[in-house]
This record gives structure tokens, C-alpha cells and sequence, in this order.
């Protein structure tokens, strides 16, 4: 959902955009600006494929170790 949510927060911006460069951008403004949900989808299979999960990501992709995970949610959650 807040993923999806970038194309909410970027509709002023492409509208903006698309009166300024003309009807006939909208489009490819979108594919700049825009998010799908398939994108999403794509990215996390091929975490999936690679790291085995999420989880498997975090820790071997980016290499965060337990504390790196726990201080990032402090930061962000106020856990």
C-alpha cells in the first residue's frame, strides 16, 4: 500500500509536467514517476530466487547483522 501510495504523492507533479510538455507526455511522465504493483512483485521474487526471502536479503544481501536490524527499527519504528 505504501508503495502504491508514490503515485498519490507524484500526480501533482505529473500533471504539472504534462501541461507544461503537452497531453501527449502523460504516458512516459508516468513511467518516470509512477510505480506498478508488478514491480514490486518482481523485485521481491528475485529476492526470493536469490536470497531465499526477505529476511535472507537483509542479512546476506545487504549484510545488516541482527544489531544493524534492531537499531534500524529503533530509528524508524521507536522500537
Amino acid at each position: 500500500e505504501d508503495y502504491l501510495a508514490t503515485n498519490r504523492f507524484y500526480e501533482p507533479v505529473v500533471q504539472k509536467m504534462k501541461n507544461r510538455l503537452g497531453e501527449e507526455y502523460e504516458e512516459t511522465l508516468w513511467c518516470v514517476y509512477g510505480v506498478k504493483e508488478s514491480y514490486l512483485e518482481a523485485l521481491l521474487k528475485a529476492i526470493d530466487l536469490k536470497y531465499g526471502s526477505f529476511e535472507g536479503y537483509i542479512r546476506n544481501g545487504l549484510q545488516f547483522s541482527v544489531e544493524d536490524q534492531r537499531k534500524l527499527k529503533e530509528i524508524y519504528l521507536g522500537d
